[in-house]
C-alpha cells in the first residue's frame, strides 16, 4: 500500500474513501477561531473533516517543529477540554508529515502522540498505525468511539512490545548464522552487540551524520547488493565503517591512512535510494567513544563472516518496519517510534527468563523513574539550600516540565509538611538570580550513583531532571539559554556513576547516554560533530556488593590506613598514586589517540596499590596475582579504587554519594546460593538473605551523612520475619516516602518504593509519606498530587517502631483499629512466648508450661494460634512414585491413566535401546510401536503388573524417567485401610503386608479447596514402607525420604494451603498422613472452648486475611510461622456453635460438590452465603468497624 498525498484535498480524499471519514472539509478555516491565530509559525489550517464530533485538522507549516506542535495542541485542549481531535502538520512541499493526537489522563500535563513521516517514506508501522484510524467496518457511534480507537493506535507500548519480539527473533537469526565463533553463548553476545551498533547508526544517521543520508546504512546495503558481483555487507560497509571511519579521528591526511575499503565509504558516494542527500554532511565523523572499538573477544583474532541475507532479513524484519526517533519519550509527551529509551528496555527483556532469575533484572517504568528522580532530588536541594525558601524547591521540582512554569495564571498544587495547597499564581515562587545561583551550584556539587545501574534508566532520568532544571532556571533568573549539548556532557562527567555487574548492561547504558549527547548535538557539518566521551571510568562493570577479592578488602584496607598527613590530599601512602588515578580519570573522558596511554597510566597506579594492600595484609604472591585482581574487576568493586575523588580525596568534604537511586536485581535467598559469590556475600555481611538486602545495606554504605536513599524493591520486607533487619535500618534513619506501588512492570514480585535519608533518627519520632498506589496505574506517577486511585497517609514512625515485628502496614481505618485493640496484646504474648513456639520441637519442651496456660484461658481472651495448637509440615517421602498411590474412579486416577500410556511411549518405547531392553522381560513389549499400541496393552494387562513394569523401568533406567515424583499406581478400596480401626502399634510402625496397606495421604492442594477436601491420594503405610521411611529419613542422595511430626500422623486438625490470595485457605483434616506440602495444625485446648472448625472459619475469614496480609505476611505464601501468630479469641458457648454449625454446612455443601450431586457453581454460590455470615461475625469478634 502507499499512500500519495501532496496537498490539502489529498488528505481530506484520503480520510473520507480510504478511512471512512465524512466528506465534509472545510478549507482555509480561520485560525482566529481557534485560540491560534498568533501562532505565525501556522501558514494555513484545514478542517479535514468533522466525524461525530470528531475532528480532523490540517496545518500546514513553514518548519515542523516539536514545540510548535505542542503548543497548538495544548491552545485546542485549553479551548475545548471535552473535544476529541487528530491533529496533522505538513511542510510547504507535502514531503514530511507529522499525526498529533492527545489527551488529558491524570497527569495535568497533556498526554501527546506523535507519529512523524520523513520524506514521504512511511514504515510498516506507520501504515499499520494509520490503519488503526480506519472508521470502516467498526462501530462507531460517536466521537468516544473513535477516541477509543485512536488511543489504541497511537500505542507506543505496542510499538514497543512489537520491536521487542522482532529483536529477538534476529538475534535468534543472526546467532544461527555467524561464522568463526564456535560458542553459541558468543556468538548471541555478538549478535546482540553487532545489532546494537546498528541501531544507535540508525539514530544517527536521522540526524544525517552518514554522509548525509537518512538512510544510509540501508543505501550501502543495497550498493552492495547491487554491485556486480554481488559484495559482502559486514565485509566491505560494517568492518571498515566501525573500526577506521567511526572509530578513528578526521585528522589531517585521514583520508590516506586508511584502507581502500573505508576510503570508498567517504569518496564517489553514489545514492541508491530517492531520499535526498544532505551536501553539508558528505562524509562520515569521528564518533570516537568505545561502542566501535573492536571488541577484544569477539573481534580480535577471529575471522567473523556474516552473509548478506542476514542482514535482509535484519532490514526487512526490524530496522525498516519502524520510525527511530531521537527524542527520548517523557511519558506524557512521546513519538510513536523506537526511541533511545528503548534500549534500554530491549536490555532487561534480552535476558531469557533463566538469566532474569538469576540476575533480576527488570525494568522500571518512566514514570516511577521520574517521579523517584525528582523526590531524591528534591530531597538533596531542600536538605542543603540556605537562601531559597523550601516552597520554591518544591513547586521547582514539582512543575518542572511546565511551559509555563511561572505564568500568574499557573494552576498548581504544592505539597509541604504533608500537605497539598492549591496555588494559581506560579509567579510568586519564582526565583531570584542569587537563589537560582544557589540551585545552580548545588546541582553542580551533587554525586549520584545508582550501584545496580543496568541499562542506565535512573542515570537518564537524573541527567534529564538536572537539565531541564538548569534550563529552566537559566531562562527564567539569567535570560539566557544553555547549551544542551556541552551541559549533558557536563552533568555526565561530574555528577553522574553507576556499577553492574553484567557486561552487556554497561554497554548498553554508555550507548544511551551517548545517544542522549547526539540528541542536543547540532553541528553545520561531518567536521564540526565532536567526539563523543568515554565513559569507561563512570558507569563501570563490577560487582557494586563486594569490595573483596581473593580475600582482601580494598576498601577497609584504604580506609583503615594511619598517619595521614593534613597537607596531602590523598592517604599519605598512597598519594601519588590516587593522584595519578584521579588526573588520568577526568582527562580520560574527553580523551581520543591518547586513551591507550591513559589506561596505562590508570593501571599502574592501581596494581602499585593492590600490591601494597596485599604485601601489608601478608596476602602477596606474584605480580601476577596482582594484574589479576586489577583486570578482573567486574567480580568486585573497590569503591575507593573506582571512584577516589568520592571516597578518598580529602578535599571533597564527605565522603560518599548524595544520591544513591535505583531498581536492585531481585534475586531470593535460594538463587543467591546458586551464585558464584554466594559465600563471599555471606563473609562480607554476615548473612545469606534476597539480594535487594544487600544492595540496601551497600546503598546506605555509600551514601554520605544526610544522603539520599531511593529504592524500588520487592515489598517482602513490610511484613516478613527475616526482614526485619532493613526494616530496623530504615526506622533507624530518617524515612521520607514508602509507596506501594502498582504492579509497575513485568517483575516477579510486587514493588515497594522507600525514599530514605542517612541520618540517624532512632530516638526521635517523626511524620512520613505513606502511599497507597496498589489500585492506581503507573501513569499515576507522572503527578502523585492529582491522582484519585490512591490513598495518602502521614503516620508516625512510632506506629511501625512500636508493631508487631516492625512490620509496615498500611494505615488505613481497619489497620488502625487492629493496631489500636490488638497489636499490643498480640506484642505482648509474642515477646513472652514467642521464642518457646517457633518450632515443633520447643512445643513438645515446653508442653507442661503451655498447658498450664491453655487451660487459663477464658471467654474473650485473646491468644496465638501457636499457644494453642502443635502440629507443622509433614512427610516428604523422596519417591513419590514408588509410595504413593491413586484411587480409582477419580478425575485424578483416570488422567494419570493417559498420561502413564503418553511416558512410557516417549520414555521407553521411542528409545529403541530401552524398549529392547524391557522386550527381554517379556516379548509383549516388542511389537509395541504406537501410543494406541500402548493403550491396548495397558487395558489387557492389571494394574499390578503395570505397578511392577513402571518400578522395574525406575530401577533399571532412573528413577526421575517419567518425570521426578509421577505418581502411577492406581489403587482399589479393597487396598485402602480404615484407619480409624488401626492399633497403636499398626500407627506406628505400619500395617502387616497381607492387609489393607494404603491410607489417606494429605499432599495438599493446588486447588486451594476450603472447609474441606477428599484426597484421592493414598500411603503405603506396610511395614516395609514405614521401616524405610524411618530409617532412612534425612539421610543424602536421591529418593531419600524426610519423616517430620510423625507423632501428628492419623490425627484430626486443619491445614492451609500457603497461596495467598483474597481469602486464605484453611479446610478441616481427617485422619490421614499429610504431606510437607499440607502443613498441617492440631488443636491442643480442650474441644468445648475451641475447635478446629472454629480455628478454620476464622483463618477463612475476610479479616483474618487482611491481618495476615498487613501485619503478618504480605507475601503470597502463607508459612507455619505465620499461621502461629495469628491472634485468636477464645470464644463463648454460643459463638463456638454458631460457628461450627456453619462450618458444618460448608463442609456438607463441599462434599455434595465432590460427589457431584451439586455443580461447583451451585456449591460457590451457597458457600458465599456462608461466607457472609462468618466474615461479618469475625468483623463484630475483633470488634472492627467496616465502612
Amino acid at each position: 500500500m502507499t499512500i500519495q498525498i501532496e496537498c490539502k484535498e489529498d488528505v481530506a480524499k484520503y480520510f473520507s474513501e480510504k478511512l471512512g471519514y465524512e466528506d465534509n472539509a472545510y478549507f482555509n478555516y480561520e485560525k482566529y477561531k481557534m485560540d491560534i491565530g498568533n501562532i505565525h509559525e501556522i501558514k494555513s489550517m484545514h478542517l479535514i473533516s468533522d466525524t461525530k464530533g470528531f475532528k480532523v485538522w490540517l496545518f500546514e507549516v513553514y518548519d515542523i517543529e516539536t514545540k510548535l506542535m505542542n503548543r497548538v495542541a495544548n491552545r485546542l485542549y485549553n479551548a475545548n477540554p471535552f473535544e476529541y481531535n487528530l491533529l496533522i502538520f505538513v511542510d510547504k512541499d507535502y514531503r514530511n508529515y507529522t499525526l498529533l493526537h492527545y489527551h488529558k489522563e491524570n497527569s495535568e500535563n497533556l498526554k501527546i502522540r506523535r507519529l512523524n513521516i520523513e520524506e514521504r517514506n512511511f514504515t510498516k508501522t506507520d501504515y499499520d498505525i494509520i490503519n488503526g484510524l480506519s472508521l470502516q467496518n467498526k462501530r462507531i457511534t460517536d466521537d468516544l468511539d473513535i477516541e477509543i480507537e485512536y488511543r489504541k493506535a497511537f500505542s507506543i507500548e505496542k510499538v514497543t512490545k512489537d520491536f521487542f519480539e522482532e529483536f529477538k527473533n534476529e538475534i535468534d537469526n543472526f546467532e544461527k548464522s555467524i561464522k568463526g565463533l564456535d560458542k553459541k553463548d558468543d556468538r548471541r553476545s555478538y549478535a546482540i552487540l553487532l545489532i546494537n551498533r546498528m541501531i544507535f547508526l540508525y539514530f544517527i544517521q536521522k540526524k544525517g551524520w552518514l554522509n548525509g543520508k537518512k538512510d544510509y546504512l540501508y543505501d550501502r546495503f543495497l550498493f552492495c547488493e547491487r554491485h556486480n558481483p554481488k559484495l559482502n555487507y559486514y565485509d566491505e560497509v560494517l568492518k571498515p565503517l566501525f573500526f577506521e571511519c567511526l572509530n578513528t579521528p578526521l585528522d589531517k591526511g585521514f583520508i590516506e591512512n586508511r584502507s581502500e575499503k573505508a576510503r570508498k565509504l567517504y569518496e564517489n558516494f553514489e545514492s541508491q535510494t530517492d531520499l535526498e542527500c544532505d551536501l553539508q554532511f558528505h562524509g562520515i565523523p569521528y564518533l570516537n567513544g568505545q561502542l566501535f572499538e573492536r571488541h577484544e573477544k569477539y573481534e580480535i583474532g577471529t575471522d567473523i563472516k556474516i552473509d548478506n541475507v542476514v542482514f535482509k532479513k535484519l532490514f526487512d524484519n526490524l530496522l525498516n518496519k519502524y520510525n527511530f526517533t531521537v527524542r527520548e519519550d517523557l511519558g506524557h509527551d512521546a513519538d510513536v517510534a523506537v526511541d533511545p529509551e528503548l534500549l534500554g528496555r530491549i536490555f532487561e527483556n534480552m535476558i531469557n527468563l533463566e538469566e532474569r532469575k538469576e540476575t533480576g533484572s527488570f525494568y522500571t517504568p518512566r514514570p516511577i523513574i521520574n517521579y523517584m528522580c525528582k523526590q531524591s532530588l528534591k530531597e538533596y536541594l531542600l536538605d542543603n539550600i540556605q537562601l531559597t525558601t523550601p516552597e520554591k524547591i518544591i513547586y521547582l521540582i514539582d512543575n518542572i516540565e511546565d511551559e509555563n512554569l511561572y505564568s500568574q495564571n499557573r494552576i498548581a498544587k504544592i505539597e509541604r509538611d504533608y500537605k497539598t495547597f492549591e496555588t494559581s499564581d506560579g509567579s510568586k515562587y519564582r526565583v531570584n538570580k542569587l537563589e537560582a545561583k544557589e540551585i545552580l551550584n548545588l546541582l553542580d556539587e551533587v554525586k549520584i550513583c545508582d550501584p545496580a545501574v543496568g541499562s542506565g534508566a535512573f542515570i537518564l532520568g537524573m541527567l534529564q531532571l538536572i537539565l531541564i532544571i538548569k534550563k529552566k532556571l537559566n531562562y527564567y533568573a539569567f535570560n539566557r539559554n544553555i547549551n544542551l549539548y556541552e551541559t549533558k556532557k557536563n552533568i555526565i562527567e561530574k555528577n553522574l556513576y553507576g556499577v553492574d555487574i553484567q557486561e552487556e548492561a554497561i554497554e548498553i547504558a554508555h550507548l544511551r547516554l551517548w545517544l542522549s549527547l547526539t540528541v542536543e548535538y547540532e553541528a553545520k557539518s561531518i567536521e564540526d560533530i565532536k567526539p563523543l566521551p568515554n565513559f569507561n571510568y563512570k558507569i563501570i562493570q563490577g560487582n557494586s556488593l563486594i569490595s573483596q577479592f581473593e580475600g582482601v578488602d580494598f576498601d577497609e584496607n584504604v580506609a583503615n590506613i594511619k598517619n595521614i598527613q593534613q597537607t596531602t590530599m590523598f592517604p599519605s601512602q598512597f598519594q601519588d598514586e590516587f593522584s595519578i588515578i584521579v588526573s588520568n580519570r577526568q582527562a580520560y573522558f574527553n580523551a581520543t589517540t591518547n586513551k591507550k596511554e591513559i589506561e596505562k597510566k590508570i593501571f599502574e597506579a592501581e596494581f602499585s596499590i593492590i600490591k601494597r594492600i596485599l604485601q601489608d595484609t601478608n596476602k602477596y604472591k606474584t605480580d601476577e596475582q596482582v594484574t589479576k585482581i586489577v583486570k578482573n574487576k567486574e567480580k568486585y568493586c573497590s569503591w575507593s579504587l573506582s571512584f577516589p575523588e568520592i571516597f578518598v580525596d580529602k578535599s571533597y568534604q564527605e565522603k560518599g554519594f548524595d544520591i544513591v537511586v535505583g531498581n536492585p536485581p531481585y534475586v531470593n535467598s535460594k538463587d543467591v546460593n546458586k551464585l558464584h559469590y554466594k559465600d563471599v556475600l555471606h563473609d562480607s555481611y554476615g548473612y545469606r538473605d534476597d539480594l535487594y538486602n544487600y544492595f540496601l545495606i551497600r546503598g546506605m554504605s555509600i551514601l554520605k551523612d544526610k544522603g539520599v536513599l531511593a529504592y524500588i524493591t520487592s515489598d517482602t520486607f513490610l511484613t516478613i520475619q527475616t526482614k526485619l533487619n532493613l526494616r530496623e535500618l530504615l526506622q533507624d534513619k530518617y524515612l521520607k516516602e514508602l509507596i506501594i506501588t502498582p504492579k509497575a512492570f513485568d517483575a516477579l514480585v510486587d514493588t515497594v518504593i522507600f525514599i530514605v535519608k542517612n541520618q540517624g533518627k532512632k530516638s526521635i519520632d517523626y511524620s512520613f509519606k505513606f502511599i497507597d498506589a496498589s489500585n492506581g496505574t503507573v501513569n499515576d506517577f507522572l503527578d502523585l498530587k492529582s491522582s484519585n486511585n490512591i490513598n495518602r497517609y502521614n503516620p508516625n514512625i512510632k506506629l511501625y517502631r512500636n508493631n508487631l515485628m516492625k512490620v509496615f502496614f498500611k494505615p488505613d481505618n481497619i489497620n488502625m483499629q487492629i493496631y489500636e485493640k490488638h497489636i499490643p496484646k498480640v506484642k505482648r504474648l509474642y515477646n513472652k512466648w514467642w521464642d518457646k513456639i517457633d518450632n515443633s520441637r520447643k512445643i513438645k519442651q515446653n508442653a507442661e508450661e503451655l498447658d498450664i496456660y491453655r487451660k487459663s484461658l477464658k471467654p474473650g481472651d485473646i491468644t496465638l494460634l501457636g499457644l494453642i495448637t502443635e502440629g507443622g509440615v509433614g512427610l516428604q517421602t523422596g519417591d513419590n512414585g514408588k509410595l504413593l498411590g491413586i484411587i480409582e474412579g477419580t478425575k485424578l486416577a483416570n488422567s494419570t491413566k493417559t498420561q502413564r500410556i503418553e511416558k512410557f511411549y516417549n520414555s521407553i518405547i521411542k528409545d529403541e535401546e530401552r524398549k529392547q531392553e524391557v522386550s527381554k522381560w517379556d516379548s509383549k513389549y516388542r511389537n509395541i510401536e504406537t501410543k494406541n499400541d500402548v493403550e491396548r496393552l495397558f487395558n489387557t494387562i492389571g494394574e499390578n503388573e503395570i505397578r511392577h513394569l513402571f518400578d522395574k523401568c525406575k530401577e533399571k533406567f532412573d528413577r526421575n524417567i517419567f518425570g521426578r515424583g509421577f505418581i502411577f499406581r492406581i489403587i482399589s478400596q479393597e487396598e485402602i485401610a480404615d484407619v480409624s480401626k488401626l492399633s497403636k502399634e499398626e500407627i506406628e510402625n505400619g500395617v502387616d503386608d497381607n492387609k489393607r496397606v494404603y491410607v489417606p495421604y494429605d499432599k495438599g492442594d493446588r486447588d486451594g479447596n476450603r472447609w474441606y477436601l477428599e484426597t484421592p491420594y493414598y500411603l503405603n503405610w506396610s511395614k516395609e514402607s514405614v521401616k524405610f521411611l524411618v530409617s532412612n529419613s534425612g539421610k543424602s542422595g536421591g529418593g531419600m525420604p524426610v519423616v517430620r511430626n510423625k507423632d501428628y500422623y492419623f490425627r484430626e486438625g486443619f491445614c492451609w494451603t500457603d497461596v495467598n490470595s483474597i481469602y486464605l485457605k484453611s479446610r478441616v483434616k481427617n485422619k490421614s498422613v499429610y504431606d510437607v506440602l499440607s502443613m498441617s495444625l492440631f488443636s491442643m485446648i480442650d474441644k468445648d472452648k475451641i475447635t478446629e472448625k472454629y480455628i478454620v472459619a476464622l483463618i477463612n475469614s475476610k479479616f483474618m486475611s487482611e491481618l495476615v496480609q498487613d501485619f503478618l505476611n504480605g507475601t503470597s505464601h502463607f508459612q507455619i510461622n505465620d499461621a502461629r501468630k495469628v491472634p485468636i479469641i477464645i470464644p463463648n458457648k454460643k459463638q463456638l456453635a454458631f460457628i461450627n454449625n456453619l462450618v458444618d454446612k460448608a463442609i456438607e455443601i463441599k462434599k455434595l460438590q465432590f460427589s457431584e450431586h451439586i455443580s461447583e457453581v451451585k456449591a460457590e454460590e451457597k458457600l458465599n452465603k456462608i461466607q457472609y455470615k462468618i466474615d461479618k461475625f469475625v468483623y463484630d469478634l475483633y470488634d472492627i468497624k467496616v465502612e
